[in-house]
């Protein structure tokens, strides 16, 4: 089971690796299709510091509470366990309705060029992966409700983690 975790992983990095390769040669090459600059002219970009910003301290307060309810797990803490999975589906799903909301106010589209190509396939793949993730926590917090979780027993929840 764990092989098949970290080919899984394996997998998810290349995958990643993929894309992130295109975004930075089309950043750092641009072709004369697009104008010679990255990102076109006629793309209008978020801004950094406003939604994606606030989803990347969503991610890293998550990455905390994931680690508490690990943590509250293996202390036999049932109360501070029940809690910390609590905040960290709301960071996961409050991090999806922050990125569903960056989509909807984007001033591009999937075929506006390399750069929104790019951008949709990133951020689309991560939000997947976080909704795939937080899927899986709620069915980790289930069954921790139901008993099925104990301090030494609980490699679903670390995979899903």
């Amino acid at each position: 089971m764990i092989l098949g975790f970290l080919l899984f992983l394996l997998s998810e990095v290349m995958l990643f690796f993929g894309f992130f390769w295109a975004f930075f040669h089309s950043a750092l090459y641009p072709d004369i299709s697009i104008g010679c600059v990255f990102p076109p002219k006629d793309i209008i970009i978020i801004p950094p510091l406003s939604i994606p910003l606030y989803n990347t301290f969503l991610l890293i307060l998550s990455g905390f509470s994931i680690t508490l309810v690990h943590r509250a797990i293996v202390s036999n803490f049932t109360k501070e366990t029940i809690d910390a999975f609590f905040i960290t589906i709301l960071f996961g799903f409050f991090f999806l309705s922050l990125q569903a909301f960056e989509y909807y106010d984007s001033y591009f589209s999937f075929n506006d060029g390399i750069y929104a190509c790019c951008f949709f396939m990133l951020t689309g793949l991560h939000g997947m992966h976080v909704l795939v993730g937080a899927s899986s926590i709620v069915i980790c917090f289930k069954r921790y409700l139901n008993r099925e979780f104990l301090e030494t027993h609980h490699l679903g929840f670390v995979f899903s983690a």
